[in-house]
This record gives C-alpha cells, sequence and structure tokens, in this order.
C-alpha cells in the first residue's frame, strides 16, 4: 500500500513519551549513563528488544523552542545542519505530517542504513510544550535497495519546553530507540545511540550560533 489512508499518529503517541520522560528511576528501568554541562543521557533496556531506550535531557541556551522546532522540521534547515544523513526526502506533506525517507552514512566497512517515518510536530499550549514524534513506515514508493539496511522506528521523538528561567531557551527531552538491522556490532550501535544527543546538540548549536541567528537578526 503506498499510501496511509488515515493519520497514523494519535494522542497515545504524545502520552508514551511524556510518560517516560517522566520516569528516571531504576525501579522503572532507567539507568544513568552520564551528564555533561547541557546534557544528561540515561538508558533503559526493553524486554521486547535487544534495542535499548535512550533518554537525554538537552538545554540550549539562547535558542528559543519555535526555533529549535523549525531547525529539526524545516527540511531545507535542516539539510544545512544534520549531515548525519546523505539523504533527506520528503516523500509525501500531509496537512498534519510528513513522511519521510532518510539514508544515514556508516563507517567504512558497514552499509549505510536507510529509514522511512512518519514525522509530526504539534503543541500542547496547556502543558507549554511543543514536540515532534516520528513513527516507523512501510510505503512502496520507498522499497527496501541493494546494499542499503532498513532500519525501523520503535520509539523516537522530541519533547521541547521553553527553560524556567529564560523563555527564550530550550530544554529538550530527547527519545531514540531505533533498530539498525542487520550485521552491526552491538558496540557500534551503542556508541551511535549514545553519541547522538552529544552530535545533536553540538551540531544546532553551531549551526543557529554560526548562520540561524545572523539570518534572522
Amino acid at each position: 500500500m503506498a499510501e496511509q489512508a488515515e493519520n497514523p499518529f494519535s494522542p497515545a503517541d504524545l502520552e508514551k513519551l511524556l510518560k517516560e520522560e517522566s520516569s528516571n528511576s531504576e525501579a522503572e528501568g532507567w539507568h544513568f549513563v552520564k551528564r555533561t554541562e547541557f546534557l544528561e543521557i540515561w538508558k533503559k533496556d526493553d524486554p521486547g528488544t535487544p534495542i535499548k531506550l535512550m533518554k537525554s535531557f538537552v538545554q540550549f541556551p539562547g535558542i528559543s523552542p519555535d526555533d529549535l522546532i523549525e531547525m529539526v522540521f524545516n527540511f531545507e534547515i535542516r539539510r544545512r545542519w544534520d549531515k548525519n544523513f546523505s539523504t533527506i526526502e520528503i516523500v509525501e506533506e500531509k496537512a498534519d505530517y510528513k513522511l519521510v525517507y532518510w539514508v544515514y552514512k556508516m563507517p567504512i566497512g558497514v552499509s549505510d542504513r536507510d529509514i522511512v517515518q512518519y514525522m509530526k510536530k504539534g503543541k500542547d499550549e496547556d502543558k507549554n510544550l511543543q514536540y515532534v514524534i516520528y513513527k516507523d513506515a512501510i510505503d512502496d514508493r520507498k522499497p527496501e535497495v541493494p546494499k542499503v539496511v532498513r532500519a525501523k522506528t520503535i520509539l523516537s521523538g522530541l519533547i521541547v519546553r521553553p527553560m524556567e528561567d529564560d523563555p527564550k531557551s530550550t530544554k529538550v527531552s530527547f527519545f531514540a530507540q531505533v533498530d539498525p538491522m542487520g550485521l552491526l556490532p552491538k558496540s557500534l550501535t551503542n556508541l551511535f545511540a549514545g553519541s547522538a544527543p552529544t552530535d545533536f546538540h553540538e551540531a544546532v548549536t553551531k549551526f543557529y550560533r554560526e548562520e540561524y541567528s545572523k539570518e534572522k537578526a
């Protein structure tokens, strides 16, 4: 089936992220990984898969929530700072979500990964937050291709809020649980999962400081 007949998203998707965001104890399965000046990383085992759920709390001083969402969801802008992907293609754009095809560049000797996702942004005024949610998609317009391994989204998204002491700065709860599929050393899978929040923070901050903020001035 080439097109999704119904909206693939529901309120339960945001509720799932909010539930995972609010639980930090080891009794709930979460284990602390590391903390730096601007981010904190946690991981959680999933009994249904060997792929861990990674959760990060990331701060973006001087970047507003609206600007952060724009840099993530506007693909003309995203292609300029997100260099992890050799291809970022909007397959279809609906009124309230997109169907997106990504190709992730892997190190030499490891097959590249591609992934097809539904991607939605939204806002909850009552909770004073914005969000971006990704869901796995299968679409005939993007079949699997030789020498590229099709990855699978288990859970992925961002919850974006203004910082309490500065509404023009942003804090992001970042969730990532993506199965790279194929033959990939566990150490390499964990390395990518653990480094993604740091890479995201560095790339967005650098692009905003050097280019985007000047264009908006």
